[in-house]
């Protein structure tokens, strides 16, 4: 299992905001744009984290 924090990964912003919008109903958008915020400024808040299993998958 890995923890990745996004504005290290950002080739995983669409996957993890995809994600994160199927769980909480929020709309795909909302996260992309507070996601792509933590990626082009690295000590803004949120920071967005993920967690990956041994396959890669997010879980």
């Amino acid at each position: 299992m890995q923890i990745l924090r996004l504005s290290d990964y950002p080739q995983y912003k669409e996957m993890a905001a995809q994600w994160f919008s199927e769980k909480w109903q929020i709309p795909v958008e909302a996260y992309l744009e507070s996601i792509q915020i933590s990626i082009d400024q690295k000590h803004a808040i949120p920071q967005w984290y993920i967690v990956l299993n041994k396959d890669k998958y997010l879980i």
